[in-house]
C-alpha cells in the first residue's frame, strides 16, 4: 500500500571523483536502462538478529545465521536461559496454520510476545508467575468465547497465541496466554485452549484445542460477519465440547 517512485532492478554502482556515485538500472515500469547520478547509496540487507559473538559461544542458528534457534517460549534451544525478544522472535514459527506465518515480526505481533515470555521467566525461574484466577465451571464458556472476541493476543497473533484454561485438583484455573505451538506439543494436565485463526479462504474463526489425558483435539467454531464469537449457537457447541474437560 505505497507509491512506487521509481521501480528499478540496480546493475552496477559506480563511485564518482570527487564524490557521488553513478547507478545503472533496468526498469520495470518502463523499458530500457536507466542511469542516474546521486549522492548516496544505501544497501538494504534485509532484516538480521544482531547475534553479533552468541554463535561463537553456542547459539544455535538458521536461515544464514540471519535468526536464533528458538523454541515456543523464546529461549534459545542450545543456550538454555538465553531469551530472545522483537524481531527475533519470529524464529519460533508457530504452527503456521493454512501456511499464514505469525505477526512476531512486527511490533503488534511481538509485543504480546514479549508479555507472555516474560511471565513465563518469571515463573520457570524466579517462581513469581501471577496468580492463576480459578474459574467457576459455569463462567468457563463465557471466558473462552469472551477470549475469542475480544482478546487482544489473540487477534494480532492468530493461531500463534491461545488463551488457556486448566483443570486442577482444586478446580478450573486461567493459565493464561500461551504459544499455541506449546500447548499442542507440551504435556501438562487436562486443559482447553482458545486461538482465532484465518483459513486460507480469509474465514476468521474460534478454535478450541482440547488436551485430556495428553492427546490434543482440535475443534473449529463457526465465524461471524460481526466477529461476535459469544452467540448461543457458539455457547452450544462448547458446552458439548468441554464435557471431557468437566467430567
Amino acid at each position: 500500500g505505497g507509491n512506487v517512485l521509481l521501480d528499478a532492478a540496480i546493475s552496477r554502482v559506480e563511485k564518482l571523483e570527487p564524490g557521488g556515485y553513478r547507478v545503472t538500472a533496468a526498469g520495470t515500469t518502463r523499458p530500457g536502462e536507466m542511469v542516474l547520478e546521486v549522492d548516496e547509496v544505501i544497501a538494504a540487507t534485509g532484516f538480521t538478529t544482531p547475534m553479533q559473538d552468541l554463535p561463537r559461544l553456542g547459539t544455535a542458528v538458521f536461515s544464514e545465521g540471519r535468526l536464533p534457534a528458538l523454541n515456543p517460549f523464546w529461549e534459545s534451544v542450545s543456550v538454555p536461559g538465553l531469551y530472545f525478544a522483537g524481531c527475533a522472535t519470529q524464529a519460533a514459527g508457530g504452527l503456521n496454520k493454512y501456511g499464514i506465518p505469525s505477526n512476531s515480526a512486527a511490533v503488534q505481533g511481538f509485543r504480546y510476545n514479549a508479555r507472555v515470555m516474560a511471565e513465563h521467566i518469571a515463573s520457570r525461574h524466579f517462581g513469581a508467575g501471577p496468580p492463576a484466577r480459578e474459574l467457576a465451571p459455569g463462567d468457563l464458556v463465557r471466558h473462552l468465547l469472551g477470549e475469542a472476541t475480544r482478546g487482544p493476543e489473540l487477534w494480532n497473533q492468530r493461531s500463534y497465541l491461545a488463551s488457556v484454561v486448566e483443570r486442577r485438583p482444586q478446580g478450573l484455573f486461567d493459565a493464561g496466554i500461551q504459544p499455541l505451538a506449546h500447548f499442542v506439543d507440551a504435556a501438562g494436565p487436562d486443559a482447553a485452549a482458545v486461538a482465532v485463526e484465518t483459513d486460507a479462504s480469509g474465514d476468521i474463526h474460534p478454535a478450541i484445542y482440547l488436551r485430556v489425558g495428553n492427546k490434543v483435539s482440535e475443534h473449529v467454531l463457526p465465524s461471524h460477519a460481526l466477529h461476535q464469537f459469544e452467540t448461543m449457537e457458539h455457547q452450544r457447541q462448547l458446552i458439548e465440547l468441554l464435557k471431557p474437560l468437566k467430567s
